[in-house]
């Protein structure tokens, strides 16, 4: 690990320019937004190579992606446009779905909780367990958990997504959660051995 904090701006700013290039070259067909989304992948890569040389592979990558989401959340925030509701929508009236409806912000929102910090969770518990039963020492354990946790989270939040219906799957991931957590708290109190 390089001792100096200096690589850490050209980290940012190889991040940076990453979010924008990608940003700027997804929509287009033709050759030069190609060769945009290529150099933004490349200053990615880049960008997370100077983070690990101050940090260390393991903090390096994972700082510099958490970084670079983060950046592109603000990239795609500060390229946004607000429009007037169309006006088919707004005279629909009483017969067309609600605000809170179905389709409506609250079905977005609850899709989100769900999908997100519920699910996040609900599968970490759920991992824990299921790795507190393999018959391996910690560190298998702990390899095993690093691949366990963000496959199950990223296949129950595809499912909540994907799905119409997200309270029967809110009340299946809740379940879920919460049996995966009454086995642990047992089995802190020594009443069940996972």
């Amino acid at each position: 690990m390089v001792e100096g904090k200096f690589l850490l701006l050209p980290a940012l700013t190889l991040l940076s320019a990453s979010a924008v290039l990608l940003r700027k070259g997804w929509r287009g067909k033709q050759w030069q937004h190609r060769v945009m989304v290529v150099a933004a992948w490349l200053c990615l890569v880049a960008g997370a190579a100077c983070w690990s040389a101050v940090e260390g592979a393991e903090f390096g990558i994972t700082l510099s992606l958490v970084v670079w989401s983060l950046l592109g959340c603000l990239v795609v925030a500060l390229g946004a446009k607000w429009r007037p509701a169309n006006e088919r929508t707004k005279t629909r009236g009483a017969n067309g779905p609600s605000a809170l409806g179905d389709t409506g912000l609250g079905q977005k929102t609850l899709t989100f909780f769900v999908a997100g910090p519920l699910a996040m969770v609900c599968t970490a518990l759920v991992s824990i367990v299921l790795v507190r039963l393999l018959p391996t020492s910690v560190g298998g354990q702990w390899v095993v958990a690093a691949f366990l946790f963000p496959t199950l989270w990223g296949i129950t939040a595809f499912w909540v997504c994907a799905s119409l219906r997200f309270r029967r799957e809110a009340l299946i991931v809740t379940s879920g959660g919460l049996v995966s957590g009454v086995c642990l708290l047992l089995s802190f109190f020594s009443y069940v051995s996972i």
